[in-house]
């Protein structure tokens, strides 16, 4: 038996050794692995957006393609979900971040991608997803029209140029026809019927599923209960006719109606190849617009480098000195506790690597935070070994030598009567994780997956590993006798007389601090959750992203992440940065919120009813058509004047329909369009209101050296003979010729009558002919001469230098001067060849120009502002699409964005977050209920410190952040670690439950229920004390690493000293509220049940 036990212990030992090799090569980078490089390339640690940066994809969505009874902010959102969901289900990355921008864009982030990686994200985000049902032309529906006519119409159209083209396919649609290409390309187009009323789009399915139909893998579908007779009504109207499957506005297949549909049926014509990623899409949703893609960025991390530095050191200091504290309290116990704590460490470094988590600083936290609860466990072992080793010590106190087996007895009993308390703990805060990672947003999940697999970690290093340390170190004789410090030696406090009075206090200061939080309202959440600005910045001199957070958090709390742009990095650092602020004046902005959703309130229910009776409207026109195609048709037979009544009294009837349904349509547009307006007015006021203008001049001041100039200076009239043109200064961030800018002006004549360009300075490069070469000063009198001959113009320098018979001239003038007025000036010089160059100083690449437009007659009335406009305008244009030696150019611009975001976490998000908290009160209500006996009990005391801890939490967040002591807020972070709460605050509840039910083990059931209240105070208090040291000490390791990372980011803006203050205010309300809320409720309810 022995042998068995100790060969079993072996292969234990073995098993952790290699467990540990596998870890540390798992843990170390790719290039660095000394063995194994290739089999594990692809195991690797991601990192997030807040440690690592990545890729930034802007995208535009056109208003002009929306249907005229939808809101774009209704589009963008549905857009965002469905984005959310199909880069979810791709598994390329797991903490992206999305939000809205402005009206019509929307930001999609994604962390440390590759360049395929990223490509196979915008292929996901680019792809429609849209499906539709259309009828196939035929003379059944709509006017009469000959598909063979359209045909021979479509195919000249295609042939004659994109304007012919256009204007063809206008006409049709004005019929209620479109052509659709076939997906096949092979197959000819199809003319479909697009105004038969009933559209039906993948929105109103419900379900998508693999099937077969025919031998061949099909999809099948099945419609949302409240369209399903509608989808009978319109199968069965068309009986026989064809209806075209479109995917992504192409038809896939085109069948025949053979029978009325109810609302389930299947789609054939997919390549079986792409039907799974076509299953994926279709059930992700689809898109009602395509995304563009108007910009593509890689962007730095949100985080300082000193930012994330320092949280690894806080981390690391607060660990070293949990090492310090469990070496020092617990000695030769405490150095087999870090022991373990290494291979926990070790353990989820591996599991991060293999399951391709994303690590984002939040999530380290998380993983330092297990660290600090795997210690909690141990701390639980070592003082019930304690226990055991005193059952052997008599009362004179004299030293007792222990035998091996005594020793084995003491751990073995130590471990026995621990194991059901760190059970019990870990076990609510796993159940926290998983209900964390199944309903939170992505960064809550990261947080959740470490702090899940941390524990499961801890609870294999505590229960199995140390206790094998320590049956090896007794068996080679390293552990003699278990010597411990002492926290409190016999404590005797009476608990029981103190809790009602700080029950009254606690909940007093939560009252009031509650009221506060609800008083401040939308003051409480960061720039996640209720959003901001964005605002990008661009710089002529390059700064470190540390430099650029410094100064501006002197007057604002901001995430700053620097861009890798065109102009990509140099030493001194970087020439964009992107900058976001939470909304300031948010109570002005809260009331303007809530007069916009009512706003959408009102044209959600006004386009609905528009769509409707517009639908109805086209059903009706067709009804219509029908009747006077069936009129004629009995006409032309002669049929009697009886049946021909009775179809035109169903003729009037729909006429009568058409004019009720015609001017409702108009109404409702008309309501619509001033709800429209009026919600474009507030939404200017919210962007004044919201802090832009503060923050832009902030910027203007704090980088006035730094930041580039306006792109388009003040417009002035020419002097002289120039009175009747413009003089626009133009800045460019790209450098390029004044030849290369004159030739792109030129390339769009229709936008201007004349444009050229000017300057202040020129270098004219001349040669001379042999016969008649002159001194410097007769030179310099010939150019004065002929610029005041030809151009009317006067130099106030002419610089004159020659060299290998080539001269050159500098011309300096005092104003603005075109180009072409200094080439005629030369032309009359009569030289041999010249060349006119306009300069930027000595620069002959410019990025500063002069540009000396005219405007055509019809425009040159205008007011001096509105040419200012229309010329900037038209310069942009001309602009747009140049690139110079194949570089795109770009536009100096201080600020190329500046604009409203949406926060991260939608509504759905929201209510996922909501149902987390409720899920887990229920989940842990019952589990207690389970592991308890009369469990109700202790399951309502446990809930009711756990809403004590969370509201102190939340007031804390109210005042403090109020105050300003501490930068709090209620961002992703602050929720991942109040639900963090919800599993870590039942660990000392949990110790304390676990002693009274052990205490009440030792009374007979019917002795218990009869015994009197004094006596079960007094078994109460008893538990209280001889929990007393382990429900300090284990909450002292996890604050030791906490106010590591609490004070070493005090007041550097860093996202965790929020977040480590909300969990020490949690740890230290969870130990008080686990003796003088969660038991006294336990108490008070034993009490009440004995008075009944």
């Amino acid at each position: 038996m022995r042998a068995e036990r100790h060969y079993s212990r072996l292969g234990l030992f073995i098993f952790i050794i290699l467990l540990v090799v596998f870890g540390l090569l798992l843990s170390c980078p790719p290039e660095q692995r000394p063995i194994f490089k290739e089999a594990l390339k692809n195991y690797k640690v991601h990192y997030g957006l807040d440690l690592q940066g990545g890729s930034e994809l802007l995208y535009q969505i056109d208003p002009n393609e929306i249907d005229a009874t939808r809101s774009i902010s209704d589009v963008i959102d549905e857009t965002i979900g469905v984005i959310s969901q199909r880069i979810f289900e791709s598994n390329i990355v797991k903490d992206p971040r999305i939000q809205k921008e402005g009206e019509n864009h929307i930001i999609v982030q994604l962390p440390g991608l590759n360049q395929v990686e990223t490509n196979n994200i915008k292929k996901e985000i680019e792809t429609l997803g849209n499906l539709e049902f259309r009828l196939v032309a035929s003379k059944n529906m709509g006017e009469e029209i000959e598909e063979e006519v359209e045909r021979t119409k479509y195919e000249q159209a295609l042939g004659s140029g994109s304007t012919r083209l256009s204007y063809y396919q206008k006409r049709l649609l004005d019929k209620g026809y479109k052509w659709y290409p076939s997906r096949d390309e092979k197959e000819p187009a199809h003319l479909l019927w697009i105004k038969d009323g009933y559209d039906f789009t993948g929105k109103k399915f419900r379900n998508f599923y693999p099937t077969y139909h025919d031998a061949r893998r099909a999809i099948g579908f099945e419609l949302k209960e409240e369209y399903k007779t509608y989808f009978g009504d319109f199968t069965g109207k068309y009986k026989n006719e064809r209806l075209a499957i479109l995917f992504n506005n192409k038809v896939v297949a085109a069948p025949n109606i053979s029978s009325r549909i109810e609302g389930v049926g299947v789609m054939v014509g997919f390549n079986p190849n792409e039907l799974n990623d076509l299953m994926r899409v279709l059930r992700s949703g689809s898109l009602e617009i395509q995304p563009e893609l108007v910009n593509e960025n890689t962007i730095g991390p949100s985080l300082g480098q000193d930012a994330i530095n320092l949280g690894i050191q806080a981390g690391l200091l607060g660990l070293l000195f949990v090492v310090i504290f469990m070496a020092g309290f617990y000695h030769g116990a405490g150095v087999v506790a870090v022991m373990g704590m290494i291979l926990n460490v070790i353990i989820v470094g591996s599991i991060l690597v293999i399951w391709g988590e994303t690590l984002t600083l939040p999530g380290i936290a998380g993983f330092i935070l297990t660290v600090g609860m795997s210690v909690d466990a141990n701390i639980l072992i070592f003082e019930r070994i304690r226990d055991e080793k005193y059952k052997y010590i008599t009362e004179d106190g004299k030293p007792y030598k222990f035998t091996k087996p005594e020793l084995y007895d003491i751990v073995n009993n130590g471990y026995k009567h621990a194991f059901t308390s760190i059970f019990d703990s870990n076990v609510t805060t796993v159940l926290t994780a998983i209900i964390l990672y199944t309903f939170g947003s992505s960064a809550i999940q990261g947080f959740a997956f470490t702090l899940g697999w941390g524990i499961v970690a801890s609870f294999f290093t505590a229960i199995v590993v140390t206790h094998l340390i320590f049956d090896l170190s007794i068996q080679i004789g390293l552990f003699r006798s278990f010597s411990m410090m002492r926290l409190i030696k016999n404590p005797k406090i009476n608990f029981v007389k103190w809790m009602r009075p700080i029950m009254i206090l606690t909940w007093s200061v939560i009252i009031l601090s509650m009221g506060w939080f609800i008083y401040r309202g939308e003051n409480n959440y960061g720039l996640e959750l209720k959003g901001g600005i964005l605002a990008q910045m661009s710089l002529e001199k390059p700064l470190q992203s540390e430099e650029v957070r410094e100064r501006l958090t002197e007057d604002f709390q901001v995430e700053v992440q620097h861009i890798v742009g065109d102009r990509g990095s140099d030493e001194e650092g970087w020439y964009e940065f992107s900058v976001r602020l939470p909304n300031l004046n948010q109570e002005k902005i809260d009331a303007i919120n809530q007069e916009i959703e009512q706003i959408a309130n009102q044209l959600r229910t006004k386009n609905t009813a528009l769509k409707d009776r517009t639908s109805t409207l086209v059903r009706t026109e067709e009804n219509e058509k029908r009747e006077r195609r069936t009129l004629r048709s009995l006409k032309a037979k002669g049929a009697s004047a009886e049946e021909q009544q009775a179809i035109q009294d169903t003729l009037d009837r729909y006429l009568q329909i058409k004019n009720e349904n015609k001017e409702i349509v108009t109404k409702l547009g008309k309501e619509i369009e001033e709800l429209t307006d009026k919600r474009s007015d507030l939404m200017r006021q919210k962007n004044h209101l919201s802090g832009i203008e503060e923050l832009r001049k902030t910027i203007e001041k704090k980088f006035k050296d730094e930041l580039s100039p306006e792109p388009f200076g003040e417009i002035t009239r020419g002097t002289g003979r120039f009175t009747t043109s413009h003089i626009i200064p133009v800045r460019f961030r790209t450098s390029m010729s004044s030849e290369f800018a004159q030739t792109t002006l030129e390339k769009h004549k229709e936008l201007f009558s004349i444009v050229e360009i000017g300057s202040e300075k020129f270098r004219v490069t001349i040669k001379e002919k042999e016969d008649s070469k002159k001194t410097a000063e007769e030179m310099q009198e010939l150019v004065k001469r002929q610029l005041d001959i030809a151009s009317r113009l006067e130099a106030s320098n002419i610089d004159i230098k020659t060299a290998d018979n080539q001269t050159t001239l500098t011309l300096t003038f005092a104003d603005v001067v075109p180009t072409s007025a200094v080439k005629r000036a030369m032309e009359r010089c009569n030289w041999e060849n010249f060349n006119v160059q306009a300069l930027d100083g000595e620069n002959t690449e410019l990025k500063n120009f002069a540009f000396v437009v005219t405007l055509s007659t019809e425009k040159s009335g205008l007011e001096l502002e509105a040419q200012a406009q229309l010329i900037q305008e038209r310069v942009r244009t001309a602009f747009a699409d140049a690139t110079y030696n194949k570089e795109k150019v770009f536009f100096s611009d201080p600020f190329p964005r500046f604009t409203q975001i949406s926060g991260l976490v939608a509504k759905e998000q929201k209510t996922k977050a909501y149902q987390a908290i409720i899920l887990s009160l229920i989940v842990l209500l019952i589990y207690i209920a389970v592991r308890f006996p009369n469990g109700w009990i202790y399951g309502v005391g446990a809930i009711a410190a756990l809403t004590h801890d969370v509201l102190i939490s939340l007031g804390c967040i109210a005042v403090f952040g109020y105050l300003g002591w501490v930068s709090l807020e209620i961002n992703l972070t602050t929720i991942a670690a109040l639900l963090t709460l919800v599993g870590y605050s039942l660990n000392d509840t949990i110790v304390i439950y676990d002693r009274i039910r052990e205490n009440k083990k030792n009374y007979d059931a019917e002795i218990w229920a009869r015994m009197d209240i004094k006596h079960v105070e007094a078994e109460f208090n008893k538990a209280l004390n001889q929990t007393l040291s382990r429900t300090l000490l284990t909450s002292v390791t996890t604050m030791i690493v906490l106010a590591c990372i609490f004070f070493l980011n005090y007041g550097k803006g860093s996202v965790m000293e929020g977040f480590s203050f909300i969990l020490m205010i949690g740890i230290i309300t969870g130990t008080y509220s686990s003796i003088f809320v969660a038991t006294a409720i336990v108490l008070g309810l034993e009490k009440r049940n004995r008075e009944q």
